[in-house]
C-alpha cells in the first residue's frame, strides 16, 4: 500500500495507532521498530515520514476509519487509504464497510480516500496482488496466500518460519530482537 501511495504522491505520512490496543496485538516498539526497518531498507526514506499516534483503538470499525481521515485530514494530508476491515473486529463489519462509509463522506471530510482492496501473495503471479491487479480465474484455488495480522501473529508466538515473500525477514528479525513484540 505504501508503495502504491508512493506512486501517486510526493510523500507518504505513516501514522500507526500506537495507544492501546487489543492483548495479543504487537506492542507499540514492535510496530515502530517494524516500519523504521521497511523505510530504511526498503523505501525511499526521504519521502517517508513516520509519525506514530497514541490514541487507543477501538475496534469502532467504519466510524472509527471516518475518525482516523479527520485525523490525517489534520495532519495535512491530502489521501487517505483505508484498507481491509479498517478498526473492525472479528466479523462484526463487513469487510469493506469502512471503505463504504469514507467514500459516502469523503466531500464532507475533505479528503480524498483511497480505497485498497485486500492484499495477498499470488504463488501464479509470483508478487503481491490484490483483487483488482490479479486475474480472477486463480485467486481463490492454491495460488492465493492471505496476509492478516492475526496470521502474523500467530505463526511468529508459534515461531514458524514465515515466508519471504509474505513477509520482509529483515523486519521480523528486527522485531524479534526486541523481546516485547506483545501486548
Amino acid at each position: 500500500m505504501i508503495r502504491i501511495a508512493l506512486e501517486t504522491s510526493d510523500s507518504v505520512l505513516i501514522q500507526p495507532v500506537i495507544g492501546l490496543r487489543k492483548e495479543g496485538d504487537f506492542s507499540s516498539n514492535a510496530i515502530i521498530r517494524g516500519y523504521e526497518v521497511l523505510i530504511s531498507e526498503f523505501l525511499p526514506s526521504e519521502r517517508i515520514m513516520l509519525v506514530p499516534i497514541k490514541i487507543p483503538m477501538w475496534f469502532a470499525g467504519p466510524r472509527e476509519a471516518l475518525l482516523h481521515a479527520i485525523i490525517r485530514k489534520n495532519f495535512g494530508c491530502s489521501h487517505f487509504i483505508v484498507g481491509r476491515d479498517q478498526a473492525g473486529v472479528g466479523n462484526w463489519y463487513g469487510k469493506y464497510d469502512a471503505q463504504d462509509l469514507a467514500i459516502k463522506h469523503e466531500k464532507e471530510l475533505q479528503i480524498k480516500i483511497l480505497p485498497l482492496r485486500e492484499p495477498f501473495y499470488c504463488s501464479i503471479c509470483g508478487s503481491m496482488a490484490s483483487e483488482n491487479s490479479c486475474s480472477m480465474n486463480h485467486q481463490t484455488g492454491g495460488g492465493r496466500h492471505e496476509i492478516s495480522g492475526t496470521w502474523l501473529r500467530k505463526t511468529i508466538r508459534n515461531s514458524e518460519r514465515i515466508d519471504n515473500r509474505l513477509v520482509r525477514p529483515q523486519v521480523i528479525d528486527e522485531i524479534l530482537k526486541l523481546g516485547d513484540i506483545f501486548e
